[in-house]
């Protein structure tokens, strides 16, 4: 037997065993909200340099956006949870569920965008 073989692995970003499905939809909430919020961040920064936006604007941008990766980071992982394990359909119902509950949010927040108006 080789002295390298069989080896464990850590992973990064170990995920325990006896996590509760609210723990991990928290875990993903956390995950989506942070990439939500840098994606918000990294459109906007060419408009600040630019002078098309001003700073109450962006950070109104930056918390819409971390809230909607949020809430659409949570809602296709409880999807994805309840209908596969693993492997692409897992991938592919986290897809569509993501994009749905961002397209209901965008949408609603247009609509009272208009409603102000």
């Amino acid at each position: 037997m080789s002295n390298y073989y069989p080896v464990t692995y850590q992973a990064a970003c170990p995920q325990p065993e006896n996590e509760s499905a609210c723990s991990s939809l928290i875990r993903l909430a956390v995950m989506g909200g942070v990439i939500g919020g840098a994606v918000a961040a990294g459109n906007n920064i060419n408009k600040l340099r630019d002078g098309r936006v001003n700073i109450s604007a962006i950070a109104t941008n930056i918390g819409r956006g971390a809230v909607s990766g949020a809430v659409a980071t949570s809602v296709a992982g409880a999807a994805a949870g309840i209908v596969a394990e693993h492997g692409l359909t897992r991938l592919g119902v986290m897809f569509v569920a993501g994009t749905a509950a961002i397209y209901m949010i965008e949408s609603a927040s247009s609509k009272k965008s208009k409603i102000k108006s």
